[in-house]
């Protein structure tokens, strides 16, 4: 019986010009989502190319070491998974300076090159089922129940002794299955355009797609469930579909950032400007410091050959410009050490006050499933949040290791500025390198948005069985 009941809810649905809409539209909508994804990417990874060889044509006509110090840039790598899950990839910089004088801190963001796009932002293949298909879904499930009401085939179904929980089951299975035709195929033939792009995908990004592609059909099972149960709880098809536009409405456009304006506001974090006023305070107050010590130290060797002939001045500078130069690099060392340390601290300080604001509002705005869908399919596309700090960890773990490079090619400091006017250009051989593929975030996606997603399918799929049990067909 139930197998039959779900036949005929599946002919009907395929048979529906909404479907007919549905199919065509999802179909549109996610291969050229997808096509411009792979364009975007191919394009990201030219210019990543392009960047990155230009800067090692810099560093290998490097004369100096210092100079070579300064002219260090790395730049951020595309990821495959962008291309459905742009996540906060065109948000944050495209490469940092490596440098004994400057944070680590990525600049040129997409958005901050051409502006416009931040407009409208990206619409990937996230966007479209957290939007668009989830808004298609009620339209498909809203009249299931009351709309058989109101064309009186509920009342005829049921006079033929049909079990009321067989008859919800196979509207939901029924509905269900057409609803995955318009996600599935579409999907597929995206996977196809991968393919003919020979866009790099290894193992795991597939199982990472194959994950994001089950997270939706999850995401959108639950919008299902609900549209089923709203429709068990009104009798008008007209009003069931009201009311699940005011829901989906608040779910999808209100609570996720609600959610994260109200987190800003009971733990408030301090804004960058202040973050960037404290450390050049810092900085300014330490260098006067430093160019009070030079000052002095050259007081002090000035005053210690006072009274010499020339030639006796010569030969005590020349005997002691080594010793002197090493103890003004260590100066400078010093300077260059206290600051790093202080801005880590702040930057560390910083970090872990936006990680708990982070919490609150990803706590507070997973009451939607929609933000629940987000933030799990912005981490199985490695675009989350985590994005920046990973790649910040890898700039300042490789800024240690190439500012030891430099100091142990270059030991005598700050003397290489003017002692050094060689015009070949340095061995770098075995100039460390960085490693451009940054580790994966320690999980795929929290198992909390999961349990968020679940628990709207069988908790809705739940209620509207005990509310259609108690419906009056009359």
């Amino acid at each position: 019986m139930v197998f039959l009941l779900i036949e005929k809810e599946l002919k009907n649905l395929l048979l529906s010009p909404k479907f007919v809409a549905t199919f065509a539209a999802c179909t549109v909508l996610i291969l050229v989502s997808v096509f411009a994804g792979i364009i975007e990417y191919r394009a990201g990874s030219a210019q990543y190319t392009a960047a990155t060889a230009l800067v090692s044509q810099e560093l290998t006509e490097s004369t100096s070491w210092p100079q070579l110090g300064e002219r260090q840039r790395i730049f951020r790598r595309p990821e495959v998974m962008q291309i459905f899950a742009s996540g906060i990839h065109y948000d944050i910089g495209r490469f940092s300076v490596i440098s004994s004088w400057q944070d680590v801190q990525l600049q040129q963001s997409s958005y901050s090159i051409e502006p416009i796009f931040a407009v409208f932002r990206a619409m990937d293949f996230v966007f479209i089922v957290q939007v668009v298909l989830s808004l298609l879904t009620i339209v498909f499930a809203y009249d299931l129940v009351s709309g058989e009401k109101e064309s009186g085939t509920l009342r005829l179904m049921l006079a033929n002794a049909v079990p009321r929980t067989q008859y919800i089951v196979a509207k939901l299975a029924g509905a269900w299955v057409g609803l995955m035709i318009p996600l599935i195929i579409p999907l597929l033939l995206g996977v196809l355009l991968l393919m003919l792009y020979a866009i790099p995908f290894t193992g795991d990004d597939w199982v990472r797609l194959a994950k994001l592609a089950g997270y939706s059909l999850v995401y959108l099972t639950g919008f299902l469930s609900l549209g089923v149960l709203f429709s068990t709880l009104t009798h008008r098809s007209a009003m069931s579909f009201l009311s699940l536009l005011v829901f989906w409405i608040a779910m999808v456009l209100v609570v996720p950032r609600g959610g994260m304006m109200f987190a800003t506001q009971i733990y408030p974090v301090p804004s960058a400007s202040e973050v960037e006023s404290r450390k050049e305070g810092f900085a300014r107050e330490r260098r006067d410091t430093f160019f009070q010590e030079l000052s002095a130290a050259f007081q002090a060797r000035s005053q210690a050959h006072e009274g010499m002939s020339e030639a006796d001045r010569a030969a005590y500078e020349e005997e002691n410009e080594w010793d002197w130069m090493v103890e003004d690099d260590e100066r400078q060392k010093g300077m260059e050490s206290d600051l790093a340390e202080h801005n880590r601290q702040i930057d560390e300080q910083i970090n872990n006050a936006r990680a708990v604001q982070q919490s609150l509002g990803f706590a507070l705005s997973r009451f939607s499933p929609a933000s629940a869908y987000q933030l799990a399919a912005m981490r199985l596309g490695q675009t989350d949040l985590g994005l920046k700090q990973r790649f910040t960890d890898a700039l300042y773990a490789y800024r240690t290791t190439f500012r030891a490079y430099i100091d142990q090619k270059n030991p005598g400091g700050m003397m290489s500025f003017g002692g050094n006017q060689s015009t070949e250009p340095l061995d770098l051989s075995d100039m460390p390198v960085f490693e451009a593929r940054l580790p994966s975030a320690p999980e795929d996606a929290s198992p909390v948005d999961l349990l968020v997603l679940m628990g709207y399918i069988f908790g809705s799929a739940g209620l509207a069985l005990v509310a259609f049990n108690r419906y009056d067909v009359r």
